[in-house]
């Protein structure tokens, strides 16, 4: 039955509305090759033909032989064909690589094809600087040489294949500023053939933007004594040091790296030596070194204790150390006590009430070049400030620990904080905890520490209570009885510390709350289902929790 419908099917006379079959084959118009062009053994290639609807498909054949794998369809919009060549096809071959496509109708096009030439030797090229790291400073050039003659191009692209630098013939340089490479320090060179034959290449650099690390060294530090004076210099560099330059009031003074040596004159002022290196790959760095032409007493620095130091107690032993290119002479305290040994320098001052105070020193070189330096010193025997914040006086508390939390400040700083021997954490606001112990008055104690050592110790009653309070229901439908309408339950709650709240809690939630005795409550059924389930719960002043036991009423 199945055949004889289709044999009516198709024997019936064609209806006005059928669609027109397409008998017209594609027209080739280009293989996507020309005469005598190179082709790789894998080549790519783009035909074009035309077709009143649209190619569909395309097959290469070589030599009149099908190749690849067969039909290619469109990619990205464009017929596409892959001429693959057999290994039996010897470099230099002439070949004729033909083309023919299919619509969508099944029509083939006629064969169109393409006499080309078979490159099958890739591009090769000796690239230099060579090596695995190749030294770089903020700009380099790469040459290629031993370029094949059929070589197109040569271009050099970065990590994300963006085009650094092409050349087209001979010299192959290809110029590289290295701040182009961003993060990545290694390029790729592709060298192109008349094929399209591709070959890389990579080189990675090590790119060296640095000037020379440098350094002086004199007899003091800053400081230098009158008439000719040497001062040593030192440089480093991983790309090398190439040459130096020591300017000194405006000209050249020297080229030896390793040491200046310049009259400085006798008369007291301030001289800029300023030494400049440059490295193998061009980088430069400058150091400007100011010097003291020394004519003065001895510069003092106290060491112990610094500059507005806080100290504490009734007296203070506080030391220095002098610089001075001619030595130091003698040195005493302003208040006659000396002269005192050897650097450092060490002198006891008597300290008086809390507050700034000035140390006086007098110093000398051998000169006689006489000052009076100070040092100004905080003198601080109070203890911090401390500041409650919790709990508050006579507070009530529960739990088996109490956690209690105080503020202090001073200005040497806080070193500790203790509640009762525990200790607080480290930072403000302090808080520790302890064991509450039993009910009852229990007394927190406070002892926080400066980091002079200063002690201030705080203490307050608090009120341990962890027992609940008492609740019962005074009134109010017994468990399983049947109610309607507005039911109401009393309630008697006590504690010796007093109740905070008495809730009523219909099928486990909240319905109402009361603060006051006597505790009274107004329930309406109808607002709920079948079965109620309520129950009371009291709070006491210090939040312990005590409930009563479920009734289950029916309406």
């Amino acid at each position: 039955m199945l055949t004889s419908s289709l044999l009516l099917a198709t024997a019936g006379p064609a209806r006005a509305d059928d669609p027109v079959p397409d008998t017209t084959p594609p027209v080739m118009v280009s293989t996507g090759l020309i005469d005598g062009q190179y082709i790789r053994p894998f080549h790519e290639i783009f035909p074009s033909a035309t077709d009143d609807v649209a190619p569909q498909w395309a097959q290469v054949l070589v030599d009149g032989k099908r190749t690849g794998d067969g039909l290619f369809g469109p990619w990205q919009g464009k017929l596409y064909g892959q001429v693959v060549l057999a290994d039996t096809i010897p470099d230099g071959a002439h070949v004729e690589v033909g083309v023919r496509v299919q619509d969508a109708a099944r029509n083939w096009s006629d064969t169109l094809s393409t006499r080309v030439i078979v490159d099958r030797i890739k591009p090769t090229a000796t690239i230099s600087p060579s090596g695995d790291f190749i030294p770089a400073g903020r700009s380099v050039t790469l040459t290629a040489t031993n370029v094949p003659a059929d070589a197109t191009k040569i271009v050099m692209y970065d990590r994300l294949d963006r085009e650094l630098a092409r050349a087209t013939a001979a010299p192959w340089k290809l110029p590289l500023n290295t701040a182009d490479l961003g993060t990545w320090n290694s390029v790729r060179i592709t060298i192109t053939d008349r094929a399209s034959s591709e070959t890389d290449y990579y080189r990675f650099f090590d790119i060296d933007t640095t000037g020379p690390e440098i350094s002086i060294e004199s007899q003091v530090p800053g400081r230098i004594g009158p008439g000719t004076q040497a001062v040593l210099g030192f440089a480093d560099d991983r790309s090398g040091v190439a040459r130096a330059e020591w300017w000194v009031d405006g000209a050249v003074r020297g080229r030896n790296l390793d040491q200046l040596n310049y009259d400085f004159g006798t008369r007291e002022r301030t001289a800029t030596v300023e030494l400049r290196v440059w490295d193998k790959l061009g980088n430069m760095t400058v150091g400007r070194y100011p010097f003291t032409i020394d004519t003065q007493a001895p510069t003092l620095v106290s060491h112990t204790p610094g500059a507005n130091a806080r100290v504490r107690g009734t007296t203070l032993r506080a030391s220095l150390r002098l610089s001075d290119p001619s030595g130091t002479g003698w040195v005493m305290t302003e208040e006659g006590y000396g002269p005192i040994g050897d650097d450092p320098y060490t002198a006891t001052f008597p300290l008086y009430a809390d507050g700034k105070q000035t140390l006086g020193w007098v110093v000398s070189d051998i000169w006689g070049n006489r000052r009076k330096v100070y040092q100004t010193v905080v003198v601080d025997n109070t203890g911090p400030s401390v500041g409650w914040l919790s709990p508050g006086a006579n507070a009530l508390v529960r739990g088996s620990r109490i956690t209690s939390t105080v503020k202090a400040a001073d200005g040497a700083g806080i070193r500790s904080a203790t509640l009762s021997g525990a200790k607080a954490d480290t930072a403000a606001p302090y808080t520790a905890s302890i064991a509450a112990g039993s009910d009852g008055k229990k007394t927190l104690t406070w002892t926080v520490l400066d980091k002079l050592g200063n002690r201030t110790t705080v203490r307050r009653t608090v009120i341990v209570d962890n027992t609940k309070a008492k609740l019962t229901v005074t009134a109010a439908p017994k468990n399983k009885a049947k109610v309607k309408g507005t039911v109401k339950i009393t309630a008697a709650a006590s504690d010796k510390n007093g109740v905070a709240k008495v809730q009523l809690l219909v099928n486990g939630k909240v319905v109402a709350t009361d603060s006051k005795a006597a505790y009274q409550f107004s329930l309406n059924t109808k607002k709920y289902g079948k079965k109620i389930k309520i129950q009371l719960r009291a709070y006491d002043r210090a939040g312990n929790v005590t409930t009563t036991t479920p009734r289950t009423w029916r309406r």
